[in-house]
């Protein structure tokens, strides 16, 4: 009689020593080191800090490319300076801040946004091949200063402001013989570069900041009119890209006392896309860093409008004649304390430290478990949680069919002419 053999010893762990041996030229795979993580570097800002890495207690990435692109003066330039150099400056790094504007210089830096001198260095291009040249040659010493080491020695950042007002070598030569034609070769090059800096500057763990431009598609007809500049290679490569408008907050007599920065997603590769956040930057005293948090804190549950009825047991504040303040007023839903014991303040006070900030960490778990990027393999997807699927109607997808046929006859006719 034949012996029966069970699944569990006929299925063996297969053998992986002969591919692990095999020599393939990278040189971390082939003695078997990990990629470092490089973490990430305080914004200065919890709800900026949530948008970029989905933790408040995070903030831009240290080996990744994030691209901000907005209207003219909506914050961009000064987000780079002050929420991401700046915080950078503190824990050593040294930047590169590539200039295209003509709107900064050395002594603006280190005056008005406390740059210490000799910890970083201004180069100004006007065209994308010599932005190119000039970060491939900074990372062409930082790789020769490595060496054969596993790991870069020296910590620095780049800016880049802005790659929507870069030109190209192509325009200046048209300009000079006196013949100027379109441009088609712009993109193109923006797209190499990416491709050239990206997984090296990854490597060496060298952040990038990017800012840019937005311009308006009329043909769009299905989708955001507004688009941003620049080609392919930078959406493609940047790991994190926001979108940035702005108003200013006034006073009744129309005095700016500052600006209200709204940050949205366009593209993430660590939290979910489509989402935005609310930054209150003061003229006089900077960024608010508890700004933007009750947006979290409302949909959590964490805080809510005062009533008497909802709330008969909190303290409420008083007056200088020791009558309850009839304003508008939050209660902090702190679910590590008694009802009783919830902090009640005026709708302008709860972006303070000692009001919304006591409950950071039950906002964060919010945050994450809310805005963070998990694994499918990890999500427990079955019949009994599935949720519908509806499908856009099929008049609106028969008249996107029928734009895309007409723009493609316009195309061909126009170079057929």
């Amino acid at each position: 009689m034949v012996k029966k053999t069970s699944t569990k010893e006929i299925t063996k762990a297969p053998e992986f020593t002969f591919f692990n041996d095999i020599k393939t030229g990278d040189k971390y795979s082939d003695a078997g080191i990990e990629h470092e993580t490089y973490g990430c570097v305080d914004s200065g800002s919890y709800a900026l800090n949530a948008l970029l890495s989905g933790d408040i207690f995070g903030g831009f990435p240290l080996n990744r490319f994030v691209m901000v692109a907005g209207e003219q003066g909506s914050g961009k330039s000064y987000l780079g300076k002050n929420c991401f150099c700046k915080p950078l400056l503190d824990e050593g790094y040294f930047i590169f801040y590539i200039e295209t504007e003509g709107e900064t210089d050395e002594k603006s830096l280190i005056s008005e946004f406390g740059f210490p001198e000799g910890q970083f260095r201004l180069l100004r291009v006007s065209t994308v091949e010599d932005c190119l040249i000039e970060i491939n040659r900074i990372l062409v010493a930082l790789e020769a200063d490595k060496g054969k080491e596993f790991k870069n020695k020296r910590k620095c950042a780049i800016v880049l402001d802005s790659q929507g007002n870069l030109s190209t070598k192509k325009i200046f030569t048209d300009a000079v013989k006196g013949e100027l034609k379109a441009d088609m070769t712009k993109a193109k090059i923006l797209k190499g570069m990416y491709s050239l800096i990206t997984l090296r500057a990854t490597d060496l763990g060298v952040p990038m900041y990017v800012t840019n431009h937005i311009y308006f598609d009329p043909g769009a007809m299905f989708s955001d009119p507004k688009k941003i500049a620049g080609g392919e290679g930078g959406k493609y490569n940047c790991s994190i890209i926001l979108n940035c408008s702005k108003t200013y907050e006034k006073t009744k007599d129309k005095e700016i006392l500052g600006v209200l920065l709204k940050f949205g997603v366009f593209k993430s590769r660590i939290t979910r896309e489509k989402w935005s956040v609310p930054i209150y930057l003061n003229y006089k005293k900077g960024i608010n860093k508890y700004y933007g948090l009750h947006t979290f804190a409302l949909d959590a549950n964490l805080i809510a409008e005062y009533s008497s009825k909802l709330f008969p047991d909190v303290i409420v504040p008083v007056d200088s004649e020791g009558k309850k303040v009839k304003s508008k007023m939050y209660v902090i839903k702190d679910p590590k304390l008694e009802s009783k014991d919830w902090i009640v303040c005026l709708e302008g006070q709860i972006h303070r430290k000692d009001t919304i900030g006591t409950i950071l960490d039950e906002i964060n778990l919010y945050v994450k478990d809310t805005y963070k990027l998990k694994s499918p393999t990890r999500i427990n997807y079955n019949d009994t949680d599935a949720e519908d699927i509806t499908e856009p109607p099929e008049d609106v997808a028969e008249e996107a069919v029928i734009v895309s046929e007409l723009r493609e006859e316009i195309e061909n006719s126009i170079s057929n002419e």
